[in-house]
């Protein structure tokens, strides 16, 4: 079941504002699924500038395995898909 929706622009920043959305409805531990690694990393960027444990309070999946989640993240959970091998 998805229990919250988000719909950004594939940006850093889309990500920050899906955090402070998820925030504002009050729900936690939850799984969130980004549709790129700019999503993931500004989700997680603005989770942890607001103390949130990740992965304990939201754990969160990034898709493409861009070279900026790595530098950014080494620990974010990257979904490659064969096409992208």
């Amino acid at each position: 079941n998805i229990l919250w929706d988000y719909k950004g622009n594939y940006s850093f920043e889309s990500g920050e504002n899906a955090f402070h959305a998820v925030e504002k409805e009050k729900i936690r531990s939850i799984g969130i699924f980004a549709s790129n690694d700019q999503m993931a990393v500004g989700f997680i960027h603005a989770a942890l500038e607001n103390k949130k444990n990740i992965p304990k309070d939201y754990a969160v999946i990034g898709y493409d395995n861009i070279l900026f989640s790595k530098i950014f993240l080494s620990n974010l959970f990257i979904l490659v898909s064969a096409s992208c091998r």
